[in-house]
């Protein structure tokens, strides 16, 4: 995914609301969902343009050994398709 003028401004009003990480559900297997996150800081210091991705883990077996997961979000995380909804 690559970070633009619009996204920096939506990150910028999440961390004002407190959020520290943004995820991304990248997979899922049997009844878990995989997620990857990333800190806002870092994305706010990326220049624009930049293409952060989305890396999905090496599968082993087919399972995701090791890999966050939903359960992993916490209260100062939100979903990439939440920050694009924020309004300041």
């Amino acid at each position: 995914m690559v970070i633009t003028e619009n996204f920096k401004s939506k990150l910028k009003i999440a961390q004002e609301l407190g959020y520290k990480r943004v995820y991304c559900v990248v997979g899922a297997y049997r009844e878990t969902t995989y997620c990857v996150f990333h800190d806002i800081d870092v994305l706010l210091n990326d220049p624009i343009g930049y293409n952060y991705g989305n890396q999905r883990p090496f599968i082993q077996k087919g399972m995701w050994t090791g890999h966050p997961n939903t359960r992993d979000v916490n209260s100062h995380d939100i979903m990439f398709s939440e920050v694009h909804r924020l309004k300041k």
